[in-house]
C-alpha cells in the first residue's frame, strides 16, 4: 500500500513542528484533562479538536473525494462543543491548500447528509454512529469516534484515554478500502494500527 510521499524539504520544519504538537496532546495526563460521562470538559474538547485538526494533516484523500477542490470539510456529529472549538481553532486555516470548513452535523440527520465530508467525528451523542458507519465506510471520509467497539465497526480512527493519556488507533485496512493513504509518521504515532 502506498503512503503520502516525502515530504518537500522546505516543509520538513513544519512537519516537526507538527509531529511534536500530536505527541504533545497524546501526552496530556488525565489530571489535566479528566474524563467526564456527562459533561465534558472544555480542556478535554480542546484536545479533540486539535487531534482531528492534525490528523488531516497526515491524511490524503483521492481526487473523486474532492482532493482537488478547494475545500476540506470535517463535519462534527453529537458534540457541539468541539465543533465550536474546532470553529475558533480552523478559522482562516488551510490543510494542502484547501480552506479547512467546520460543519455542526445534527445526530438525528440522515447520515446521506455526510457525503460531503471528508472527515467525520462522531461524538457521545450521537445515538445513530453504526448507521453512520455504514453509509460512509465505502466512501473516502476519514470517520473517528471514541467508542470502544468504533474500530470493529469499521471506524477509522479511535481515540481514548489510557494509562492517563489521549491515545489513538488507526485502522488502515479500512482507510485503505476507503481510498485514503494515512501517513507513516501518524501511524507511528498511534497506539495500534489494524492492518488486516
Amino acid at each position: 500500500m502506498a503512503l503520502l510521499t516525502r515530504p518537500r524539504p522546505h516543509s520538513c520544519q513544519l512537519l516537526i513542528h507538527i509531529l511534536a504538537a500530536i505527541a504533545a496532546l497524546a501526552a496530556l495526563p488525565a489530571a489535566v484533562v479528566p474524563v467526564r460521562a456527562q459533561h465534558l470538559s472544555s480542556e478535554e474538547n480542546r484536545v479533540k479538536a486539535s487531534f482531528l485538526f492534525n490528523f488531516a494533516k497526515f491524511i490524503a484523500w483521492p481526487a473523486q473525494a474532492g482532493a482537488a477542490q478547494s475545500k476540506l470539510v470535517f463535519c462534527i456529529v453529537g458534540n457541539s462543543d468541539v465543533s465550536a472549538i474546532l470553529k475558533a481553532q480552523a478559522e482562516g486555516q488551510s490543510i494542502g491548500g484547501r480552506q479547512v470548513v467546520i460543519e455542526d452535523m445534527n445526530p438525528a440527520n440522515p447520515p446521506s447528509q455526510l457525503d460531503s465530508c471528508q472527515m467525520i467525528y462522531i461524538g457521545e451523542r450521537a445515538k445513530n454512529s453504526v448507521q453512520i458507519l455504514n453509509r460512509v465506510k465505502t466512501l473516502p471520509i476519514v470517520t473517528v469516534s471514541e467508542d470502544i467497539h468504533f474500530i470493529q465497526h469499521g471506524g477509522i480512527i479511535n481515540m481514548m484515554h489510557e494509562d492517563g493519556r489521549f491515545k489513538f488507533q488507526i485502522n488502515l485496512k479500512a482507510a485503505t478500502q476507503s481510498g485514503l493513504s494515512i501517513s507513516s509518521k501518524l501511524l507511528q504515532l498511534a497506539r495500534d494500527v489494524i492492518q488486516g
